[in-house]
Protein backbone atom coordinates (compact mmCIF):
# COMPACT_ATOMS: atom_id res chain seq x y z
CA UNK A 1 0.00 0.00 0.00
CA UNK A 2 2.26 2.59 -1.22
CA UNK A 3 0.09 4.62 -3.36
CA UNK A 4 -0.19 7.37 -1.24
CA UNK A 5 4.03 7.58 -1.43
CA UNK A 6 5.58 10.25 -4.01
CA UNK A 7 8.71 9.49 -5.70
CA UNK A 8 10.86 11.11 -2.72
CA UNK A 9 8.48 9.82 -0.31
CA UNK A 10 9.17 6.42 -2.11
CA UNK A 11 12.30 6.35 -2.18
CA UNK A 12 13.30 7.66 1.86
CA UNK A 13 11.02 4.74 2.66
CA UNK A 14 12.51 2.13 0.59
CA UNK A 15 16.09 3.39 2.44
CA UNK A 16 14.79 3.69 5.90
CA UNK A 17 13.21 -0.11 5.36
CA UNK A 18 16.86 -1.28 3.73
CA UNK A 19 18.61 -0.12 6.72
CA UNK A 20 16.48 -1.67 9.32
CA UNK A 21 16.69 -4.34 7.55
CA UNK A 22 20.57 -4.46 8.11
CA UNK A 23 20.26 -3.49 11.63
CA UNK A 24 17.40 -5.49 13.09
CA UNK A 25 16.53 -9.00 13.55
CA UNK A 26 12.53 -8.82 14.53
CA UNK A 27 12.76 -12.55 15.39
CA UNK A 28 15.86 -12.27 17.88
CA UNK A 29 14.36 -8.65 19.06
CA UNK A 30 11.08 -10.03 20.38
CA UNK A 31 12.90 -12.91 22.07
CA UNK A 32 14.30 -10.28 24.37
CA UNK A 33 13.13 -9.18 27.74
CA UNK A 34 11.26 -5.56 27.36
CA UNK A 35 13.59 -4.14 29.35
CA UNK A 36 16.38 -4.80 27.01
CA UNK A 37 14.02 -4.61 24.05
CA UNK A 38 13.18 -0.68 24.74
CA UNK A 39 16.98 0.24 24.89
CA UNK A 40 17.56 -0.76 21.06
CA UNK A 41 16.02 2.27 19.59
CA UNK A 42 18.50 4.59 21.35
CA UNK A 43 21.52 2.61 20.76
CA UNK A 44 20.64 3.01 17.10
CA UNK A 45 19.45 6.75 16.66
CA UNK A 46 22.73 8.10 16.52
CA UNK A 47 23.99 5.87 13.58
CA UNK A 48 20.77 5.85 11.92
CA UNK A 49 20.51 9.91 11.57
CA UNK A 50 24.06 9.84 10.58
CA UNK A 51 23.22 7.15 7.74
CA UNK A 52 20.54 8.88 6.28
CA UNK A 53 20.60 12.32 8.32
CA UNK A 54 16.99 12.16 8.45
CA UNK A 55 16.45 15.73 10.48
CA UNK A 56 18.39 16.94 7.49
CA UNK A 57 14.96 16.59 5.17
CA UNK A 58 12.75 18.89 3.54
CA UNK A 59 9.12 18.11 3.06
CA UNK A 60 7.47 19.42 6.61
CA UNK A 61 4.36 17.53 8.38
CA UNK A 62 3.52 14.98 5.42
CA UNK A 63 7.48 13.61 5.20
CA UNK A 64 7.79 13.20 9.02
CA UNK A 65 4.55 11.18 8.86
CA UNK A 66 6.13 8.89 6.31
CA UNK A 67 8.78 8.41 8.03
CA UNK A 68 6.76 7.40 11.27
CA UNK A 69 5.05 4.98 8.78
CA UNK A 70 8.08 3.65 7.95
CA UNK A 71 9.62 3.04 11.28
CA UNK A 72 6.21 2.08 12.86
CA UNK A 73 6.92 -2.07 11.38
CA UNK A 74 9.91 -2.02 13.64
CA UNK A 75 8.64 -0.40 16.47
CA UNK A 76 10.93 2.48 16.21
CA UNK A 77 8.97 5.61 16.20
CA UNK A 78 10.70 6.63 19.07
CA UNK A 79 12.54 8.56 19.45
CA UNK A 80 11.67 10.03 15.90
CA UNK A 81 8.26 11.15 17.40
CA UNK A 82 9.63 13.48 19.79
CA UNK A 83 13.62 14.17 18.65
CA UNK A 84 12.08 14.55 15.51
CA UNK A 85 8.58 15.91 14.61
CA UNK A 86 7.83 17.56 18.13
CA UNK A 87 11.35 18.83 18.23
CA UNK A 88 11.27 20.78 15.00
CA UNK A 89 7.76 21.92 15.62
CA UNK A 90 8.36 23.27 18.90
CA UNK A 91 11.60 25.04 17.82
CA UNK A 92 10.30 26.85 14.74
CA UNK A 93 8.08 28.15 17.45
CA UNK A 94 10.71 29.92 19.10
CA UNK A 95 12.74 33.49 18.35
CA UNK A 96 16.40 34.35 19.26
CA UNK A 97 19.97 33.45 18.92
CA UNK A 98 19.65 30.84 21.58
CA UNK A 99 16.98 29.34 19.28
CA UNK A 100 19.28 29.13 16.47
CA UNK A 101 21.76 27.55 18.83
CA UNK A 102 19.48 24.92 19.56
CA UNK A 103 18.12 23.98 15.78
CA UNK A 104 21.64 23.77 14.57
CA UNK A 105 22.00 21.31 17.23
CA UNK A 106 19.18 19.83 16.27
CA UNK A 107 20.06 19.27 12.97
CA UNK A 108 23.63 17.72 14.52
CA UNK A 109 21.82 14.98 15.93
CA UNK A 110 22.59 16.49 19.14
CA UNK A 111 19.55 16.98 20.90
CA UNK A 112 17.14 13.77 22.27
CA UNK A 113 14.01 15.60 23.04
CA UNK A 114 11.46 14.35 25.69
CA UNK A 115 8.31 15.79 25.72
CA UNK A 116 6.71 16.41 29.04
CA UNK A 117 3.11 17.95 28.39
CA UNK A 118 1.02 15.14 30.36
CA UNK A 119 -0.17 15.67 33.81
CA UNK A 120 -2.10 13.21 36.00
CA UNK A 121 -6.17 13.77 35.25
CA UNK A 122 -5.68 15.49 32.07
CA UNK A 123 -7.51 14.30 29.24
CA UNK A 124 -8.41 15.86 25.59
CA UNK A 125 -9.66 19.01 27.61
CA UNK A 126 -7.31 22.24 28.17
CA UNK A 127 -6.91 22.00 32.18
CA UNK A 128 -4.92 24.96 34.03
CA UNK A 129 -1.80 23.36 34.30
CA UNK A 130 -0.63 22.24 37.79
CA UNK A 131 3.16 22.46 36.80
CA UNK A 132 3.85 26.14 37.97
CA UNK A 133 6.72 28.70 36.83
CA UNK A 134 6.76 31.26 39.66
CA UNK A 135 9.50 34.26 40.14
CA UNK A 136 10.53 34.56 43.98
CA UNK A 137 13.30 36.78 44.36
CA UNK A 138 14.03 37.87 41.01
CA UNK A 139 14.31 33.80 40.22
CA UNK A 140 12.18 31.89 37.98
CA UNK A 141 11.44 28.66 39.63
CA UNK A 142 9.69 25.87 37.77
CA UNK A 143 7.50 23.20 40.01
CA UNK A 144 5.14 20.46 39.24
CA UNK A 145 5.20 16.94 37.73
CA UNK A 146 4.73 15.44 34.55
CA UNK A 147 3.60 11.99 33.47
CA UNK A 148 4.03 9.28 30.63
CA UNK A 149 6.77 11.23 29.41
CA UNK A 150 8.61 9.11 26.46
CA UNK A 151 12.64 8.88 26.11
CA UNK A 152 12.83 10.56 29.67
CA UNK A 153 16.41 8.34 29.92
CA UNK A 154 18.05 9.37 27.06
CA UNK A 155 17.00 12.73 26.89
CA UNK A 156 19.38 15.59 26.68
CA UNK A 157 16.29 18.38 26.94
CA UNK A 158 12.97 18.61 28.00
CA UNK A 159 10.02 20.72 26.24
CA UNK A 160 8.05 21.76 29.37
CA UNK A 161 4.68 23.47 29.36
CA UNK A 162 4.17 24.96 32.61
CA UNK A 163 1.64 27.85 33.86
CA UNK A 164 3.19 31.66 34.73
CA UNK A 165 1.04 33.81 36.29
CA UNK A 166 2.75 36.90 34.43
CA UNK A 167 2.66 35.05 30.79
CA UNK A 168 0.07 32.49 30.86
CA UNK A 169 1.13 29.31 29.41
CA UNK A 170 4.24 28.94 28.58
CA UNK A 171 6.83 26.16 27.28
CA UNK A 172 10.05 25.90 28.52
CA UNK A 173 13.24 24.29 27.26
CA UNK A 174 15.45 22.80 29.79
CA UNK A 175 18.88 21.13 29.77
CA UNK A 176 17.94 17.53 31.03
CA UNK A 177 21.16 17.83 33.37
CA UNK A 178 19.33 21.39 35.19
CA UNK A 179 19.50 20.58 38.97
CA UNK A 180 16.35 19.74 40.35
CA UNK A 181 14.62 17.24 38.15
CA UNK A 182 13.74 14.06 39.41
CA UNK A 183 12.68 11.13 37.51
CA UNK A 184 10.23 7.82 38.17
CA UNK A 185 10.52 5.39 34.83
CA UNK A 186 7.70 2.39 34.92
CA UNK A 187 6.99 -0.06 31.73
CA UNK A 188 5.03 0.59 29.40
CA UNK A 189 2.10 -1.78 27.83
CA UNK A 190 4.69 -1.97 24.94
CA UNK A 191 7.66 -2.60 27.49
CA UNK A 192 8.98 1.13 26.48
CA UNK A 193 9.60 3.31 29.58
CA UNK A 194 8.09 5.67 30.62
CA UNK A 195 8.65 8.44 33.00
CA UNK A 196 6.53 10.89 36.00
CA UNK A 197 9.34 13.66 35.83
CA UNK A 198 9.35 16.13 39.09
CA UNK A 199 10.44 19.41 38.66
CA UNK A 200 11.60 20.62 41.99
CA UNK A 201 12.52 24.37 42.69
CA UNK A 202 14.01 24.02 39.16
CA UNK A 203 15.74 27.70 38.15
CA UNK A 204 14.42 28.83 35.00
CA UNK A 205 16.79 31.70 32.93
CA UNK A 206 15.06 33.89 30.35
CA UNK A 207 17.09 31.57 27.70
CA UNK A 208 14.77 28.86 28.46
CA UNK A 209 11.81 30.23 27.86
CA UNK A 210 10.62 29.03 23.63
CA UNK A 211 7.26 30.61 24.07
CA UNK A 212 4.48 32.40 26.34
CA UNK A 213 1.30 33.58 25.55
CA UNK A 214 -0.79 32.87 22.75
CA UNK A 215 1.49 31.96 20.47
CA UNK A 216 2.33 29.17 23.64
CA UNK A 217 -1.27 28.37 24.03
CA UNK A 218 -1.05 28.05 19.43
CA UNK A 219 1.98 25.44 20.25
CA UNK A 220 0.32 23.35 22.12
CA UNK A 221 -2.59 22.85 19.84
CA UNK A 222 -0.30 21.81 17.03
CA UNK A 223 1.90 19.59 19.08
CA UNK A 224 -1.22 17.34 20.01
CA UNK A 225 -2.45 17.41 16.37
CA UNK A 226 1.15 16.52 15.12
CA UNK A 227 2.17 13.83 17.97
CA UNK A 228 -1.50 12.34 17.38
CA UNK A 229 -0.86 11.73 13.55
CA UNK A 230 2.20 10.93 14.40
CA UNK A 231 1.38 7.85 16.46
CA UNK A 232 -1.38 6.71 13.94
CA UNK A 233 1.42 7.03 10.84
CA UNK A 234 3.03 4.73 13.35
CA UNK A 235 -0.02 2.77 13.92
CA UNK A 236 -0.73 2.17 9.65
CA UNK A 237 3.04 0.87 9.37
CA UNK A 238 2.58 -1.63 12.12
CA UNK A 239 -1.03 -3.24 11.29
CA UNK A 240 -0.08 -3.74 7.94
CA UNK A 241 3.35 -5.60 9.41
CA UNK A 242 0.48 -7.89 11.40
CA UNK A 243 -1.19 -8.09 8.50
CA UNK A 244 1.62 -9.75 6.50
CA UNK A 245 3.02 -11.83 9.29
CA UNK A 246 -0.75 -13.00 9.79
CA UNK A 247 -0.89 -13.43 5.98
CA UNK A 248 2.22 -15.65 5.95
CA UNK A 249 1.15 -17.88 9.05
CA UNK A 250 -2.38 -18.57 7.54
CA UNK A 251 -0.67 -20.15 4.37
CA UNK A 252 1.89 -21.88 5.69
CA UNK A 253 0.05 -23.69 9.18
CA UNK A 254 -2.00 -26.57 8.06
CA UNK A 255 -5.28 -28.02 9.65
CA UNK A 256 -7.26 -30.86 8.42
CA UNK A 257 -4.43 -31.27 5.68
CA UNK A 258 -5.00 -27.65 4.08
CA UNK A 259 -3.27 -24.21 4.68
CA UNK A 260 -5.84 -22.25 6.83
CA UNK A 261 -5.78 -19.38 4.94
CA UNK A 262 -8.22 -21.85 2.57
CA UNK A 263 -11.26 -22.02 5.19
CA UNK A 264 -13.80 -19.51 4.44
CA UNK A 265 -14.09 -18.34 7.81
CA UNK A 266 -10.50 -16.92 8.27
CA UNK A 267 -10.70 -15.74 4.80
CA UNK A 268 -13.71 -13.55 6.22
CA UNK A 269 -11.69 -12.38 9.07
CA UNK A 270 -8.67 -11.47 6.76
CA UNK A 271 -10.92 -9.23 4.60
CA UNK A 272 -12.04 -7.31 7.58
CA UNK A 273 -8.81 -6.38 8.60
CA UNK A 274 -7.69 -5.35 5.20
CA UNK A 275 -10.51 -3.31 4.94
CA UNK A 276 -10.07 -2.03 8.01
CA UNK A 277 -6.43 -0.91 7.63
CA UNK A 278 -7.31 0.58 4.30
CA UNK A 279 -9.51 2.38 5.41
CA UNK A 280 -7.25 3.72 8.26
CA UNK A 281 -4.59 4.64 6.19
CA UNK A 282 -6.90 6.62 3.51
CA UNK A 283 -7.94 8.38 6.07
CA UNK A 284 -4.27 9.43 7.63
CA UNK A 285 -2.93 10.82 4.46
CA UNK A 286 -6.17 12.47 3.51
CA UNK A 287 -5.96 14.19 7.01
CA UNK A 288 -2.37 14.99 7.23
CA UNK A 289 -2.59 16.49 3.81
CA UNK A 290 -5.26 18.39 4.79
CA UNK A 291 -3.70 19.48 8.23
CA UNK A 292 -0.25 20.73 5.74
CA UNK A 293 -1.99 23.04 3.65
CA UNK A 294 -3.37 25.49 6.59
CA UNK A 295 -6.85 26.04 5.38
CA UNK A 296 -8.58 24.72 7.87
CA UNK A 297 -9.67 26.36 11.03
CA UNK A 298 -9.03 25.47 14.76
CA UNK A 299 -12.46 23.67 15.03
CA UNK A 300 -12.21 21.84 11.83
CA UNK A 301 -8.56 20.65 12.49
CA UNK A 302 -9.28 19.32 16.23
CA UNK A 303 -12.70 17.35 14.15
CA UNK A 304 -10.00 15.80 11.64
CA UNK A 305 -7.58 14.72 14.32
CA UNK A 306 -10.05 13.01 16.55
CA UNK A 307 -11.92 11.41 13.33
CA UNK A 308 -8.30 9.70 12.20
CA UNK A 309 -7.52 8.81 16.22
CA UNK A 310 -11.11 7.19 15.84
CA UNK A 311 -10.58 5.12 13.00
CA UNK A 312 -7.33 4.15 13.95
CA UNK A 313 -8.20 2.96 17.34
CA UNK A 314 -10.97 1.01 15.54
CA UNK A 315 -8.51 -0.99 13.31
CA UNK A 316 -5.45 -1.20 15.97
CA UNK A 317 -8.11 -3.12 17.74
CA UNK A 318 -9.84 -5.45 14.71
CA UNK A 319 -6.05 -5.94 13.25
CA UNK A 320 -4.58 -6.69 16.50
CA UNK A 321 -7.23 -8.90 18.08
CA UNK A 322 -7.46 -10.80 14.28
CA UNK A 323 -3.55 -11.13 14.30
CA UNK A 324 -3.53 -12.69 17.86
CA UNK A 325 -6.60 -14.90 17.64
CA UNK A 326 -5.08 -16.43 13.99
CA UNK A 327 -1.83 -17.20 15.19
CA UNK A 328 -3.80 -19.33 18.31
CA UNK A 329 -2.10 -19.32 21.40
CA UNK A 330 1.11 -18.36 19.89
CA UNK A 331 -0.09 -14.79 18.92
CA UNK A 332 1.15 -13.85 22.81
CA UNK A 333 4.08 -15.18 23.37
CA UNK A 334 7.76 -13.54 23.49
CA UNK A 335 8.61 -16.13 20.23
CA UNK A 336 6.46 -14.28 17.85
CA UNK A 337 7.25 -10.55 17.18
CA UNK A 338 3.58 -10.12 16.42
CA UNK A 339 2.65 -10.70 19.84
CA UNK A 340 4.84 -7.09 20.76
CA UNK A 341 3.41 -5.39 17.69
CA UNK A 342 0.14 -6.31 19.65
CA UNK A 343 1.25 -4.71 22.43
CA UNK A 344 2.60 -1.25 21.05
CA UNK A 345 -0.80 -1.59 19.41
CA UNK A 346 -2.66 -1.56 22.66
CA UNK A 347 -0.29 1.34 24.08
CA UNK A 348 -1.07 3.60 21.22
CA UNK A 349 -4.75 3.46 21.50
CA UNK A 350 -4.27 4.58 24.69
CA UNK A 351 -1.83 7.35 23.49
CA UNK A 352 -3.16 10.73 23.15
CA UNK A 353 -6.52 10.71 23.89
CA UNK A 354 -8.27 7.50 23.62
CA UNK A 355 -11.02 6.20 20.91
CA UNK A 356 -14.15 7.20 23.45
CA UNK A 357 -12.54 10.44 24.49
CA UNK A 358 -11.91 12.08 20.81
CA UNK A 359 -15.47 10.37 20.03
CA UNK A 360 -16.72 12.49 23.04
CA UNK A 361 -14.79 15.31 21.32
CA UNK A 362 -16.34 14.77 17.73
CA UNK A 363 -19.75 15.33 19.46
CA UNK A 364 -18.81 18.48 21.42
CA UNK A 365 -17.43 19.47 17.95
CA UNK A 366 -20.07 19.25 15.80
CA UNK A 367 -23.39 19.40 17.90
CA UNK A 368 -22.58 21.90 20.72
CA UNK A 369 -20.45 24.41 18.69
Amino acid sequence: MTEFLNDTEQALCDSLSRWLTDHIDPSNWARKDPESASTTPAQLWPRLLHDLELLELEGGLRMHLRVLWALGPWLFAEPYLTSGLIAQTALGAGHGAKVMEWQSSWRQGKIRLAWADAEPGHRLQRHTLNTKLRTVEGTRLLEGRKSFVQGAQNATHFLISAQSSEHGLTWVWLNAQTPGIHRRDVPGLDGQELSEVHFDQVEISDDDILCQGLSAANLQDRLHEEATLGVCAEAVGLMQRMMQDTLEHVRQRQQFGQPLASFQVVQHRLADMHLALAQAQALIWAVSDSLAAQESSTEERALAVSSCKVCIGRALRAIGQGAVQLHGAMGVTEELYVARCFRRATQIELLFGQTGQHLRRMDQLLFNA
